[in-house]
């Protein structure tokens, strides 16, 4: 699809008169459309940063990448790729590259209507609907190291839903919601804008709510109330960012696009609501908004067939890191002013980075993954997991014949080195990439999918007072708000499920997290220095590692109904396999079909599987998947 330009229309509807229309259309001539009513145009300056990127799915040797929207593009900048520093040797082609200081970016000049003012209340919902995620999961973290104690989780609750109410509170007291259209505000703009004004008036009186069925539950009844009072906030979580949604099909501008190819070949584009990297500093605001504009942050590239809405569909073929900002050309010099702590503009499309680079240690924890029904392409599943980050790559060890492999392991970049202070990646994780192999061969046609996960950020002076044992040290009953505080930077990391995905479709997931740590320059020593290769080892700290528990599995085959395959007799030709984990059960063969029911000979089957396993059940259940197949015994074919 190629953007050829913007078409101004206005439509009116009327109600018909005539009891039986005639379907005829009619045209007439109208005076032209004024759109200077509504908005005015000003210049902006788009400018796209590259730092570095890995993950790069080429055989290619040299790069090319540029920015484009709608007619407008920018310049090209161009670089060498590299292999990154693999653990083991692949038959994937994987790049990385990393450009050198000072830095080069891509701009190019672009008019635009000028609608800032209409979402300085927008990023005010984002910035609340991030505050309230980030808070939740904080909060179901402490519920799952302190499961028993209800009357500190309800202290915590209140207070983070207090937190809540009073930012809501400031933004209408500033008026976040109250914009000026310069000329004129269309019909759209005041409905949108009295609706929002409605719904954040009455939103504190619900939270208000929140808090009081807190104070007045029973202590019995308060384990119940805990989850109440979560998933209301869960559901103000889902309506407030959907408030938030900056699709409006008025003030729409075309797509952002960043084009990456290698060797004369596309590698992917990365395409990107360009509204979110807006500088919307201006004279008149008492506040500044916190927006994506020249914040550092990883940049998903996908093949340019893919058509996927979702992050995480398994069509990635590049993650590059870098910083993107859209200003108004009159508004540059405030702009470098308020960014000249981290960053000094040298020369126009050149820049500095102060400090130039961070030492960090990665640990990336790989307890287990589950393979979906289907997922799979053969009976067997040899599993493992590649890992790149940066210029370093590393696999776990292949895990023979099961669905469910569990590795247990951790793998250590020892010495990972990033351009720019430990500030730019707090706020913005970098991803880590990850690709999901059923052979140890790890081909493309062994690919199963490939997926991406955030990764923890710790400086070094929280990297000592962070860790699971030390979260308690303050008393049960004395500090529970300090605790919950704590658990915002602990280390480990807690393990999450993380989607493997491919071509849109799931197909398994890992239970992982990962994590970097800030490092200076005296802590390090001449041993660690020298071992810049990736370490694979096996033990998942206690603090996070699953319970593991044997289970038995007991299964009756009881038989095939309402089947309608084949005509054939099916006396002795099929089976049943079922797979959880490690284990395999099988039925016996089949007997002769009955009108469309078949039965087998062997019916009960039982096993010993190993599994994780939580007392409580709010707690994080790790739970195998089972699959059931039938085999043809004479074929060995599966339905």
């Amino acid at each position: 699809m190629i953007y050829v330009g913007r078409l101004l229309m206005e439509l009116r509807s009327e109600m018909l008169t005539d009891s039986q229309p005639t379907h005829t259309l009619s045209s007439k001539t109208v005076p032209g459309l004024d759109e200077t009513r509504f908005w005015h145009d000003d210049v902006y300056l788009i400018e796209f940063l590259p730092l570095m990127g890995h993950h790069i799915l080429t055989s290619g040797t040299a790069y090319k990448i540029s920015a484009r929207l709608a007619e407008h593009t920018s310049n090209v900048l161009e670089g060498q790729l590299r292999t990154p520093l693999d653990r083991f040797k692949s038959a994937m082609n994987s790049k990385n590259f990393r450009r050198e200081a000072p830095f080069q970016s891509c701009m190019f000049r672009v008019r635009l209507p000028d609608n800032r003012a209409k979402y300085e209340s927008d990023f005010f919902m984002l910035d609340i609907v991030n505050y309230m995620r980030s808070e939740l999961d904080t909060f179901k973290l402490f519920q799952r190291k302190y499961p028993l104690q209800d009357d500190e989780q309800a202290k915590c609750l209140k207070v983070i839903v207090n937190n809540i109410l009073t930012r809501i509170k400031e933004g209408l007291d500033a008026h976040r919601f109250d914009h000026d259209v310069q000329p004129q505000r269309t019909t759209w703009d005041i409905n949108r804008q009295l609706y929002l004004l409605d719904y954040f008036a009455k939103l504190p009186l619900e939270l208000q709510n929140l808090k009081q069925k807190l104070r007045s539950c029973f202590l019995e009844h308060l384990d119940t109330s805990i989850g109440d009072v979560v998933n209301e906030l869960q559901r103000l979580v889902a309506e407030i960012g959907s408030l938030s949604s900056m699709a409006r099909t008025q003030d729409e501008w075309p797509e952002l696009v960043l084009s990456l190819s290698a060797s004369g070949k596309d590698v992917g584009v990365c395409r990107l609501n360009a509204k979110l990297f807006l500088n919307l500093r201006n004279q008149d605001a008492d506040q500044d908004q916190e927006t994506l504009c020249w914040r550092l942050k990883s940049f998903s590239f996908k093949s340019a067939g893919c058509s996927h809405t979702c992050p995480n569909c398994g069509c990635t073929t590049a993650i590059v890191s870098g910083c993107l900002s859209i200003v108004v050309e009159r508004e540059r010099k405030r702009f470098l002013a308020v960014v000249n702590k981290e960053w000094a503009n040298i020369e126009p499309m050149l820049w500095q980075l102060n400090p130039e680079q961070t030492h960090f240690l990665c640990h990336v924890y790989i307890h287990q993954a589950k393979v979906r029904p289907g997922g799979e392409k053969k009976n067997i599943c040899d599993s493992h997991l590649r890992v790149l980050f940066a210029d370093q790559a590393c696999e776990t060890y292949t895990s023979p014949g099961t669905l469910s492999p569990i590795w247990n392991a951790v793998i250590t970049f020892n010495w990972v080195s990033l351009p720019g202070g430990i500030g730019l990646y707090l706020k913005n994780p970098p991803l880590l990439s990850l690709e999901f192999y059923n052979s140890e061969r790890s081909l493309p046609e062994d690919l199963v999918g490939m997926g991406s996960v955030a990764m923890s950020v710790i400086s070094e002076d929280r990297a000592s007072d962070s860790n699971w044992e030390d979260a308690g040290v303050f008393g049960c009953s004395k500090n529970p708000l300090r605790k919950l505080q704590r658990l915002k930077y602990l280390t480990p990391p807690p393990l999450k499920w993380v989607p493997i995905a491919r071509k849109g479709t799931l197909q398994a997931e890992v239970l992982m997290s990962a994590e970097i740590i800030q490092i200076s320059m005296e802590s390090l020593t001449t041993g660690q220095n020298d071992k810049k290769e990736p370490q694979l080892a096996t033990g998942i700290p206690m603090a996070i590692r699953p319970t593991m528990q044997n289970f038995v599995l007991e299964v009756f085959f009881v038989g095939l109904r309402n089947y309608s395959k084949s005509s054939m007799s099916s006396a002795g030709k099929r089976k049943i396999n079922l797979m959880m984990g490690d284990l395999v059960l099988s039925s016996g063969p089949s007997t002769a079909r009955i009108r469309n029911s078949i039965n087998f000979l062997v019916a009960y089957a039982s096993g010993v599987v190993v599994s994780s396993y939580r007392r409580k059940v709010r707690s994080h259940l790790y739970s195998t998947p089972i699959r059931v197949c039938q085999i043809n015994r004479i074929t060995g074919r599966r339905s």
